[in-house]
């Protein structure tokens, strides 16, 4: 993969979240006009199943359409455009149909945005492109992460049409140029390839899950579920963790007003982690580099919530950070690995589709004010640590099955 596709890559992640960060802080003032002000959070729910309805069927049909940029990405454009469009009406309607309709759409349409080019990324160029890929993907969310609270700050109170315009221009410009670029991959592909017909997976496979391509289909499926399986559990530790755990944390230890500047240090342990763990991922696979992270989650979420002080939980949150990072880029370098003879997006969007679960279920417990319950109250605190611990757990008997079953046939172990 070229350095600015995937420059590119991060640049369409990091916009469209900040999209997602602007429309939440608008959203009861644009909700309330149309008269569905009560509605909020479950619209907030209907958008992460949309999300994950989408992220399946986009995932499934990527893989059947695999000569979809040979046609010029066509429907990958109109679908970008589309979401785009969208975005800018929000403000603009009116009438609770409309408003509804304009919301979906542009939810819906935004899987094109996820899916269909990792997934491209990881057949016509290879694993080691899919690995780069979900780096940075991961580099372009975990920046507009650190970035989020600050344009809160700056957008809160002010009329939505500016940045509702601008946060579409720049998703649909870094979208347009990643479609060119990906189709600039396309053709460097099929020139290196010669006669090779389109639909041979290009196998320049890493350490990522190195002897994928040497692996049974059943072993193949098997690992997928167990790195599907711990990737959801780790994706509920971090909703759990950060999303409904950390501000209050933070609070205590800091004060509110300090609040602003501490939300963006997991982001920020994130973004600087991306890097050595994607070689990581490269140098001792993504299995081994998953159960590590899934480990060191739990140990960063405990020191974050029994710190004594602020460097303490600070400290900690840097290294939660790192974890969820090197989580994410394992689980979803493994995804394309696994899925390189033609499941690539079916993975993917299993992937993907987990992670709406996750703040789907993170959205209903606050909603349904579950999170107050006293029995409740009292243990979230450890939900976070046992749900990254049930994850390392998962893998690491999954990894040790294999090695067993592999050592038994006298094959060399997967990573």
């Amino acid at each position: 993969m070229r350095t600015h596709t995937g420059w590119l890559f991060a640049a369409v992640q990091l916009f469209f979240t900040l999209s997602w960060t602007v429309y939440v802080v608008f959203l009861p003032e644009l909700a309330g006009r149309v008269g569905l002000a009560s509605s909020v959070p479950t619209l907030l729910l209907a958008d992460q199943l949309v999300f994950l309805a989408t992220d399946l069927w986009v995932g499934r049909y990527a893989d059947r359409a695999r000569d979809v940029f040979v046609r010029g990405g066509r429907w990958l454009v109109a679908a970008v455009v589309s979401s785009s469009l969208a975005f800018v009406l929000v403000p603009h309607a009116r009438g609770r149909a409309l408003f509804l309709i304009v919301v979906f759409v542009w939810v819906a349409a935004s899987a094109a945005l996820r899916v269909p080019p990792a997934a491209f990324l990881s057949r016509f160029a290879g694993p080691r492109a899919g690995q780069r890929g979900a780096a940075a993907y991961a580099m372009g969310m975990g920046v507009a992460g650190a970035l989020a609270p600050y344009v809160q700050m700056r957008i809160r109170g002010k009329s939505p049409v500016l940045p509702f315009a601008l946060s579409s221009a720049a998703v649909v410009i870094a979208a347009l140029a990643l479609v060119w670029a990906l189709r600039a991959e396309l053709d460097k592909a099929l020139k290196d390839d010669g006669d090779a017909p389109l639909d041979a997976p290009k196998t320049d496979a890493p350490a990522t899950v190195a002897t994928a391509a040497a692996l049974t289909l059943a072993d193949k499926r098997r690992l997928a579920v167990a790195v599907l399986g711990a990737a959801a559990a780790a994706a509920l530790a971090f909703q759990v963790h950060f999303a409904l755990r950390s501000a209050g944390i933070f609070i205590k230890l800091a004060g509110l007003p300090s609040l602003p500047n501490l939300m963006p240090v997991f982001w920020v342990g994130f973004s600087l982690s991306i890097y050595p763990v994607s070689r990581l991922v490269t140098a001792r696979g993504a299995l081994p580099t998953m159960i590590a992270a899934t480990a060191f989650g739990a140990a960063g979420s405990l020191s974050v919530e029994f710190a004594p002080s602020l460097p303490t939980a600070v400290v900690g949150q840097l290294v939660t950070g790192a974890a969820w990072a090197a989580t994410f880029v394992s689980a979803m370098s493994a995804c394309s690995s696994l899925g390189h003879e033609g499941e690539e997006g079916r993975l993917l969007g299993r992937f993907f589709a987990l992670l709406a679960a996750a703040t789907f279920a993170r959205l209903a417990i606050v909603t349904a004010g579950v999170d107050k319950w006293p029995f409740v109250a009292g243990r979230l605190r450890l939900l976070a640590a046992v749900a990254w611990g049930v994850a390392a757990l998962w893998l690491l008997l999954r990894a040790r099955h294999e090695v067993l079953s592999r050592n038994s046939k006298g094959e060399a172990p997967a990573t």
